[in-house]
């Protein structure tokens, strides 16, 4: 069955090529393709991620923002040769066996979540398997579990080639900041997911691309509300629960500009305790907090 690494790339992130193509040269299993979309590199920075032992096919796909770029790449690969999408950021690296693995788990699952080692920019490890500690290997994965934050995304995942819902895909607004999240969630919803701590992805951290925040400042709060609130519209034809969120987010974001408001919230709810966050949770969902809130 026909198995691609799909990678979006950039030229910002060329430092990074070099050490991705070499994670996937050492791949225990090499049947499979590198499929690249490429947002501006020229021919001579593409030539560090074209390696004589990889199978590369390139596509030109510039666009107006991140959620453009992958709807666009994801439009050709639901029309390309491939069953097993396996999706993997540039800036990241892939344990050796994650090729062997996810493809095995694909033949039970139409989607895969692997763990995330978070690594510095000089490849150190910062926090190792983040994902199990809050799921057991080769546990089931509902919509549920992403419905308030997100930990999957295209670092991590992979899936196959029919799950791709590219009429909803066309339905998000451009400008969305959590695009993998809503990508997801909506396949959440017509199936499950299986989390696998097998494989890993080195998940790289700098400067926007972080996973874990344990210090929040008023404005990171109010953009951890807006990205919840767009990611909430995008999905919200899927479940109440998701309109609602909208409702009470919105409420929420006028409620907090006053800073007695803000300050009080901000200790109440504990979003100063020092503990880590992963991607959009700081804000607990509304059932937590909505009862407390004179709006």
């Amino acid at each position: 069955m026909s198995t691609c690494v799909v990678t979006f790339v950039y030229p910002q992130a060329t430092k990074y090529f070099r050490q991705f193509r070499e994670c996937l040269e050492k791949q225990g299993d090499p049947d499979f393709d590198l499929v690249i979309f490429n947002d501006g590199c020229i021919e001579k920075d593409l030539e560090l991620l074209v390696g004589k032992q990889l199978r590369t096919k390139i596509y030109q796909n510039s666009g107006k923002s991140i959620a453009h770029i992958r709807v666009s790449g994801l439009r050709i690969l639901v029309s390309d040769i491939y069953e097993n999408i396996i999706f993997a950021d540039i800036d990241d690296i892939c344990s050796s066996n994650r090729v062997e693995y996810v493809k095995r788990y694909l033949n039970l699952y139409p989607i895969v979540m692997n763990d995330l080692i978070l690594i510095n920019e000089d490849s150190t490890v910062i926090k190792a398997s983040l994902i199990s500690e809050t799921f057991a290997n080769r546990q089931r994965i509902s919509h549920s579990a992403i419905k308030s934050y997100n930990m999957i995304g295209m670092s991590n995942s992979a899936i196959k080639r029919n799950m791709v819902n590219i009429k909803f895909l066309e339905s998000i607004l451009e400008d969305t900041i959590a695009f993998d999240w809503s990508f997801y969630t909506e396949m959440l919803h017509r199936t499950n997911a299986v989390f696998i701590n097998e494989a890993k992805t080195y998940y790289r951290q700098h400067g926007q691309n972080t996973a874990l925040f344990s210090d929040f400042r008023k404005e990171e709060i109010f953009k951890n509300i807006a990205v919840k609130i767009q990611h909430y519209r995008n999905v919200c034809h899927l479940s109440t629960y998701y309109r609602q969120e909208v409702e009470y987010l919105s409420q929420l974001n006028e409620y907090l500009n006053d800073d007695s408001h803000f300050n009080s919230f901000y200790k109440k709810f504990q979003l100063n305790k020092g503990q880590s966050f992963p991607w959009w949770s700081v804000i607990p969902e509304s059932e937590v907090w909505k009862n407390e809130i004179q709006f």
